[in-house]
């Protein structure tokens, strides 16, 4: 009776176990599963982490590639800019010499063909406004510049000099409102008297008595009072303005030259 008791009591025991055993089981198994999903649903996180963090460094590998190579390109740009910079002010530097060398070359030809001594100077300083047009060259009393010598350039009379120094002059200009210069045309030798108005507006020309004049007519330098060498090609009638109740006309005659261009000048021996 006893060992059936027992054996009872053992088969109740191992029932116990199985089924303990078995909840077990059935509660491993279901965390297990929730458990694999977690670890599933993390890995898709990471995985998906990695592929977006991967592809932002390569934006951003592109991005600064490209931000290297913009660089690159301003930095070549630059350069080929400052060495595009530096040959054209070669050329304008090879071309400025060109020019002064042709004036001075055309200076140095009129100085020869002419019998009275010249002395070449340079011009340093325009000094215009409204009330006189004047130059300072670079020769004075110790070159043998002296007042009232009369300067030229290779093309026509410039002006006269008002001012020495010991080594620089003051010249007035032919379009000084307070110069005027004995003229003649060159077509009837009509005399007349050439007055500045400015530089930058043309001569206004007298002729002594109501005589022919056309527009182009050339003016020259007629040699009267002996101030000016004549025959000297200073402008050409440009303007002329009839009044017809006073029943006489004004002439104007534009400058063979740009004062504001002048560098070189001859300056005349007179005497």
């Amino acid at each position: 009776m006893k060992l059936f008791h027992s054996k009872q009591v053992l088969s109740h025991v191992r029932f116990i176990i199985i089924v303990i055993f078995s909840i077990f089981l059935i509660i491993y198994d279901y965390h297990f599963d929730y458990i694999k999903n977690i670890r599933r649903i993390i890995e898709e996180y990471i995985n998906s982490f990695y592929f977006i963090t991967n592809k932002l460094q390569d934006a951003l590998n592109n991005i600064a590639d490209f931000i290297t190579n913009k660089n690159q390109l301003i930095l070549e740009n630059k350069i080929l800019k400052k060495e595009i910079f530096l040959q054209k002010s070669k050329n304008l530097l090879l071309k400025h010499l060109q020019e002064e060398n042709n004036k001075l070359y055309s200076l140095l030809k009129l100085a020869k063909k002419e019998k009275k001594e010249k002395i070449i100077a340079k011009v340093i300083s325009n000094n215009n406004s409204i009330y006189h047009d004047q130059i300072i060259i670079d020769k004075g009393i110790k070159h043998g510049i002296y007042d009232g010598q009369v300067v030229i350039n290779d093309k026509t009379i410039i002006g006269q000099v008002i001012l020495t120094n010991k080594t620089t002059s003051r010249i007035l200009l032919l379009c000084d409102i307070n110069h005027a210069l004995p003229i003649k045309l060159l077509r009837n030798n009509a005399s007349g008297i050439a007055l500045g108005t400015g530089c930058n507006n043309d001569l206004k020309i007298n002729f002594l008595n109501n005589i022919d004049v056309n527009i182009g007519d050339i003016i020259v330098t007629s040699g009267l009072g002996g101030k000016y060498p004549p025959g000297y090609q200073i402008a050409l009638i440009s303007k002329i303005e009839y009044n017809l109740k006073n029943k006489n006309s004004t002439f104007y005659a534009k400058h063979f030259i740009n004062y504001k261009e002048l560098d070189y000048i001859l300056l005349y021996q007179m005497h």
